[in-house]
């Protein structure tokens, strides 16, 4: 609601400089369509997603007396997701930075 309500009423004055894209204060390259590598993108997924693994495994781990054998195979067969993603993504040479 307070998005519609700022484009409402908000400034509508734009020019050329409010439109260019902004990355570090340097000029963009009119030739390429994205500062970065595919390869940096995609290093950077897997990083977020191997990263939230910690976020997934700590609460499990807090309760590990309380979860039983049911907790303890939910988080191997987790795992077991994450390590064949792991393995897919090495084989298919995502994580070899050229």
């Amino acid at each position: 609601m307070l998005v519609i309500l700022a484009s409402v009423i908000g400034p509508q004055r734009m020019n050329p400089a409010k439109a260019r894209p902004f990355e570090t204060g340097y000029e963009l390259p009119a030739t390429r369509t994205s500062p970065y590598r595919p390869g940096y993108l995609l290093f950077a997924i897997l990083f977020v997603v191997f990263d939230m693994e910690i976020a997934f495994l700590y609460p499990w781990a807090v309760s590990f007396g309380q979860t039983g054998v049911l907790g303890l195979a939910a988080v191997l067969f987790f795992l077991a997701v994450l390590g064949f993603g792991l393995i897919y993504a090495w084989r298919k040479g995502a994580l070899i930075w050229r």
